[in-house]
């Protein structure tokens, strides 16, 4: 009883803590008056000299992309939580522990999938100069994609 307590309140705040960082995303490119993307970060759009058509059709796809992945990452939460009480209890069973994680991988995939659907897609809108630039922007570290936080700590 105890862990069905602790399990439903986990899974009460992961639903809240889930619509409320969907809606403190920062304003897709430039709606605001700034030309902020994820999480405050510059986009790496921003100085590609986008056409107002261009950039009309990358602010769509964000929205997309937000309304697509908000509940694979509230679900990724959830089976995170789920391991975690797995883990908690006073016998884990190794079955149901490689169970979840396989089902973490899963959405991990899934969101890696989409990830880059996304960016080929915003890609074919970019002119080969536009790219180009990107391309450039990335090589240097100036761009705003994640970086792998492992490297950069060495």
């Amino acid at each position: 009883m105890k862990k069905f307590t602790l399990f439903a309140v986990l899974i009460i705040l992961v639903a809240s803590f889930s619509v409320a960082m969907a809606e403190t995303r920062g304003k897709p490119g430039g709606k605001d008056g700034k030309d902020f993307g994820r999480e405050g970060k510059r986009s790496p759009y921003a100085n590609l000299n986008l056409t107002e058509e261009q950039k009309g059709k990358i602010d769509a796809m964000r929205e997309s992309l937000r309304k697509e992945m908000t509940p694979v990452r509230t679900d990724l939460i959830k089976k995170r939580m789920e391991l975690n009480l797995l883990w908690m209890e006073d016998s884990p069973e190794g079955d149901k522990i490689k169970t979840k994680q396989k089902e973490i991988r899963k959405l991990k995939g899934t969101m890696e999938d989409t990830l880059t659907d996304f960016r080929l897609n915003i890609n074919s809108l970019l002119t080969p100069e536009q790219r180009a630039e990107l391309m450039a922007k990335r090589a240097q570290g100036k761009s705003s994609f994640p970086k792998d936080k492992r490297r950069s700590q060495k």
